[in-house]
């Protein structure tokens, strides 16, 4: 019962949290990306696509409340189809204290816009982001970075995103065709911090509750697996002559692409 009233606690400040912000963002970003919004919201969600099991529904599992379900093995709280705990979005890993993002949140459906990053203080979360742009198979490609504080969590993100046309500045979340396969590891003054295991994605997040962080004390590293030698000669190639990219350190290993953002 005391593990329960715990994860109510928990889940309800980060829902808080993602609240103030979906209020703020809202407000600022929808009568500028209304048309992409309605756009990407008339598509059909991964949910609707048949898959394979995600890693948090490997394992002993059983419904603890409505919409939460608890995988033993893994100390893993979870919602069903891919939509989050309660359908906020995010899953909490107990083990770690981490929150992390679902496989199909509703904030798939906003893709990403620099407003995005331009209002986030607003909403008390400080982070520093980076970006790496590349063309392949015809559309637009962008590998988000971002780490730092958010709000009562600290943490890192790593977002695929793309687009069909390099005017504008609204990009879709990466479909699922175009998942790509990453994980995720931060530390925090040089010492582990969380880390989320590798699966094909678009958005491979960790935020530790009540965790404190400066905008220099953590490190993101990831791996990447790129669909094929073009794919990863078009990311590599941005890596070496993109500016602003001085700090994010790569190796390159197959089809996978390691970064390592201090």
């Amino acid at each position: 019962m005391r593990k329960i009233k715990k994860l109510f606690f928990n889940i309800m400040a980060f829902a808080l949290v993602i609240f103030i912000t979906e209020q703020v963002i809202s407000f600022d970003v929808f009568a500028a990306t209304s048309k992409s919004v309605v756009a990407a919201g008339s598509q059909k969600s991964a949910s609707q696509i048949k898959t394979n099991k995600l890693p948090e529904e490997i394992g002993e599992c059983k419904t603890v409340s409505p919409g939460i379900i608890y995988n033993k093995d893994k100390k893993l709280y979870y919602g069903p189809n891919g939509k989050g705990m309660a359908g906020m979005g995010f899953n909490y890993d107990a083990g770690q204290n981490i929150f992390y993002s679902s496989i199909d949140p509703w904030q798939r459906a906003f893709g990403y816009n620099l407003v995005y990053d331009f209002v986030a203080p607003l909403t008390s979360m400080y982070f520093k982001t980076r970006s790496i742009y590349f063309n392949y198979a015809g559309l637009n490609w962008m590998v988000k970075l971002w780490k730092g504080q958010y709000g009562i969590t600290s943490g890192a993100e790593v977002g695929i995103y793309t687009r069909k046309s390099t005017a504008g500045y609204q990009y879709q979340c990466a479909s699922k065709e175009n998942f790509l396969v990453m994980d995720l590891e931060v530390l925090r003054y040089g010492h582990p911090y969380f880390k989320r295991e590798a699966q094909s994605h678009w958005w491979q997040t960790g935020f530790m509750l009540t965790g404190v962080a400066t905008l220099n004390s953590l490190e993101l590293k990831t791996t990447i697996t790129m669909k094929n030698k073009s794919m990863r000669d078009a990311l590599v190639k941005s890596l070496k002559t993109q500016d602003n990219l001085d700090d994010v350190k790569y190796k390159v290993k197959g089809l996978n692409v390691s970064l390592d953002w201090k």
